[in-house]
């Protein structure tokens, strides 16, 4: 790797015609005239969070509250996606994954995030990404759970499948060693 001043690392200049003078990234200034107005053309309007009721998928809201309340999101959406058959099994022992997605939902909106949340059936990734791009969602968000090597290729990935899969940008947090502040 070459030195801090090599050729390599020298700031380009650039010109738009021949024989005119090259410019530098130092000639141009910061003009006040071209800020947006407060809640104007925001890049991300709708942020949707994927939850599976684990404490490592949780680790991705503090970064969904920063990124909501840093570009004044109009909302985010909490999705849940169940496979089928162990919906059947939480709805047999009375437990209901809309519960959870509400004490989530209460949290974001205590700090003036607006909310909804929504239950899905089916295959985790292709859930996901199907709402992703079936909706108006400008990010989704979602933890890892940071398995490499032959775990990763033995269980699989949600993250990395919805990540392979999805148009749609994915924020990818690596879960904590330390579980969510509640």
């Amino acid at each position: 790797m070459g030195s801090r001043h090599s050729p390599r690392y020298r700031r380009r200049s650039v010109s738009a015609n021949p024989g005119e003078p090259l410019a530098t990234m130092d000639h141009f200034r910061y003009n006040d005239e071209l800020t947006l107005e407060r809640g104007e053309d925001r890049m991300y309007k709708h942020i949707l969070l994927p939850l599976d009721g684990s404490e490592i998928s949780e680790s991705a809201i503090p970064h969904v509250e920063a990124l909501a309340l840093g570009c004044e999101a109009k909302k985010v959406t909490i999705l849940h996606v169940v496979e089928q058959e162990r919906y059947e099994g939480m709805l047999a022992s009375g437990k209901r994954p809309g519960v959870y997605l509400q004490r989530t939902a209460k949290k974001l909106e205590s700090k003036g995030i607006p909310t909804n949340i929504k239950v899905l059936t089916g295959d985790p990734s292709e859930g996901i990404v199907c709402y992703a791009e079936n909706n108006p969602i400008d990010i989704i968000v979602m933890a890892s759970h940071g398995r490499s090597g032959v775990t990763r290729w033995a269980v699989g990935s949600v993250a990395d499948k919805v990540f392979r899969a999805s148009s749609v940008p994915v924020l990818m947090v690596k879960a904590s060693k330390r579980p969510a502040k509640k």
